[in-house]
């Protein structure tokens, strides 16, 4: 519609308002041509030879110009050599009611600053153009040429012009409005449909689809965004709607189990002491679930709200991996585990020591947790390639099917360890965002029946001033 308005504009400023000057200058630069080409013919010597006179007839009538040729004597008077009417004496060189005087022209010339003039006079309707010029010929002899034309009344022919015009700028107008309306409904139309479907996907319909456009890739792309982001919300829904089953299950249980015990402990074993260490140890068992539970929600919630940048300092991660072996190697012995530690004595890694502690924590917990009575698990310290140091946590436990390593990492991924106990799946997540908020690479290789081996690798040296690790809760795959 711009470009419409934009054009017509530039019709009307060229057609209009600028073709009476354009028309004069056309005329102007006409006199000048002819004026130069006789002059040119003139130049060897002042001639009117019949070859010279029908170059001159020839322009004269093209053009509708009047041409006079004269030779200037030394004493100033003129000496007719050519004479050209074109205009049937109608012009200011031959009509009988115009009085020129051609000496005085070119005494003017003469005496003037430039060899030429070019004067306008009004007459009647229309303008005469006068072009006079003196010039010298090879042999020293001196000439005038005269040129006269006219131009044209042009008020009716503005008018048939303003006329048309208008009827091609409303036609102009209405077809750009007619187009720019129906384009626009075109545009609108699938964006309108996906605003819909985005109200639906708002109010929790997250199995709606939205429809990709026939014409327009940038909608295309749109909806495939909308869709995958309506897959990805009735995922995170429908685990949600898992994890709050789960954990209200494993609330409820370990509550039951603790009420249950704690009025058997009142009731019947107060004065038997093994009884009553066995109902405590059941007790403090199920209490330790719920503690596990509970912290785990809240890394979750801290994860999601932290914006806090993870320190990237030096620490010694052998250090560290041996001090949380010394802390699990009292649980590992109550379940019949052997924890093993394999590390050098020292060895410096950048990175949030606290955020790696948690990261040791539950790579530990799970290890152990599906790890049958009589195996092994255990924590590797050492040096990677490319200055990175390598930390491993290790198990002799049930292994990783292939289908489940693919979502391991998720939110809300459970699976149940070797007592049967279904886990909230939150353990794993808030490793890879420790991990990822550091910046480091982690992974895991498993052998079903087998056991498994989660790793990731810390860099040995600091990171560039420009790059500032931050906790964030990425995106499940």
């Amino acid at each position: 519609m711009i470009s419409t308005v934009l054009l017509l504009g530039l019709m009307w400023l060229f057609q209009v308002v600028f073709f009476r000057s354009a028309y004069t200058r056309m005329k102007k630069s006409a006199l000048y041509r002819i004026a130069d080409t006789l002059v040119a013919e003139q130049k060897p010597i002042l001639t009117n030879s019949s070859d010279f006179l029908l170059t001159a007839s020839k322009l004269a009538y093209e053009q509708q110009c009047c041409i006079d040729i004269y030779r200037v004597g030394a004493d100033g008077k003129l000496q007719s050599l050519s004479v050209i009417d074109a205009l049937n004496q109608q012009c200011l060189l031959h009509s009988p009611q115009t009085k020129l005087d051609k000496t005085q022209i070119a005494q003017n010339l003469a005496s003037g600053t430039k060899p030429y003039l070019l004067s306008s006079y009004p007459r009647e309707n229309e303008v005469m153009l006068l072009y006079a010029q003196l010039f010298s010929t090879d042999v020293g002899e001196t000439g005038m040429i005269l040129l006269n034309t006219y131009i044209e009344p042009l008020d009716s022919i503005m008018s048939l012009m303003t006329n048309r015009l208008l009827v091609i700028t409303f036609t102009g107008l209405g077809l750009a409005m007619l187009l720019s309306l129906l384009w626009a409904t075109r545009i609108a139309s699938p964006i309108t449909r996906i605003t819909a479907t985005a109200r639906e996907l708002a109010r929790g319909h997250y199995d709606v689809y939205f429809k990709p456009s026939t014409s327009y890739a940038e909608i295309n792309q749109l909806a495939d965004t909308l869709n995958f982001a309506a897959h990805g919300l009735g995922e995170v829904d429908r685990l949600r709607q898992e994890l709050i089953a789960n954990v209200s299950h494993d609330v409820r249980t370990p509550l039951t189990m603790i009420r249950a015990y704690a009025e058997m402990l009142q009731d019947f074993s107060g004065e038997d002491p093994v009884k009553r260490a066995e109902h405590l140890d059941v007790i403090i068992g199920e209490a330790d679930r719920l503690n596990n539970m509970v912290k785990n929600l809240l890394d979750l919630s801290q994860l999601q709200t932290d914006t806090t940048p993870l320190a990237d300092e030096p620490f010694d991660l052998a250090e560290t991996a041996a001090r949380i072996h010394n802390r699990f190697e009292g649980y590992a012995q109550q379940r019949g585990i052997s924890l093993l530690l394999d590390s050098p004595d020292s060895l410096f890694a950048y990175g949030d020591e606290p955020r790696i502690e948690q990261v040791f924590y539950n790579l530990l917990g799970n290890a152990i947790r599906h790890t049958d009575r009589g195996g092994q698990v255990g924590i590797r310290i050492e040096r990677a390639p490319e200055g990175h140091v390598r930390a491993s946590v290790w198990d002799t436990g049930n292994g990783i099917s292939p289908e489940q390593l693919e979502h391991i990492w998720d939110r809300y991924y459970s699976d149940k360890d070797r007592d049967g106990a279904v886990s909230t799946g939150l353990g794993l997540s808030i490793v890879r965002a420790i991990l990822e908020g550091s910046g480091a690479a982690y992974g895991v290789d498993s052998v079903l029946n087998e056991g498994s081996c989660f790793w990731f690798e810390l860099s040995a040296n600091p990171k560039p001033v420009a790059h500032k690790s931050r906790l964030f809760f990425p995106k499940d795959r």
